[in-house]
């Protein structure tokens, strides 16, 4: 009582080697993934970044995550035992099972999420984008209205938070009509700091660029 036996244990090392563009036993692999997103941007006359540049996107932006967490590696078992393993910062995923007889442990699978990581990410840029646009010309708008202003300092601060790029021409273009009302300059600060991040993670992005394709001279 009170002991625990070991019974099996596995080195990941080769695992974790698995590169981006192959994924062992899982689906949908990553071609298919990348052809079905320039697919999508053409539809919507967008044009789609090259493999490189989505690697160098998700990299210097981070992960793209809607519900975990800050650690870098997640595991789970579910019901039948099987093992997931999330290790977050190389972005792949590992499936295991005991073997039947429970001597070792059997790899499903391996999965490099960077490319569909990456997707994700320039997707919701993207979305974001377009939503901050429109609540930034409904803002422009409901500034005209000294009743409204209110309303269009609200939506000033969630266009800024979605396109940071826009706090220039917010602050040029609406500083007359709404500078006196509560928040703006906390929202206009704001706004120029996320955008000098932004503009720090393209210059980052840009040198990673430069050094992919030096490494594939």
């Amino acid at each position: 009582r009170g002991m625990l036996n070991l019974k099996s244990c596995r080195s990941l090392e080769i695992e974790l080697m698995v590169p981006p563009n192959v994924s062992v036993n899982s689906t949908p692999e990553a071609g298919n993934q990348y052809k079905a997103y320039v697919k999508q941007l053409s539809k919507a006359r967008i044009s789609p970044y090259t493999e490189d540049e989505l690697k160098a996107l998700v990299s210097v932006s981070g992960n793209h995550r809607k519900d975990g967490g800050e650690d870098e590696i997640q595991a789970s078992i579910d019901d039948r035992f099987n093992l997931t393993i999330d290790f977050v910062k190389a972005r792949k995923l590992l499936l295991y099972n005991p073997d039947e007889g429970g001597g070792g442990i059997k790899m499903y699978s391996v999965r490099d999420y960077t490319l569909e990581n990456a997707i994700a990410l320039h997707i919701d840029k993207i979305n974001q984008g377009n939503l901050a646009e429109k609540m930034y010309a409904e803002a422009k708008k409901l500034a005209g209205k000294r009743s409204l202003r209110g309303k269009a300092i609200r939506l000033l601060k969630l266009a800024l938070k979605y396109k940071p790029s826009l706090v220039e021409e917010a602050e040029d273009k609406l500083g007359k009509k709404l500078s006196d009302e509560n928040g703006w300059a906390e929202i206009i600060k704001q706004g120029r700091d996320d955008y000098e991040k932004e503009k720090q993670q393209e210059e980052a992005r840009k040198k990673m660029l430069e050094e992919m394709k030096k490494k594939k001279k």
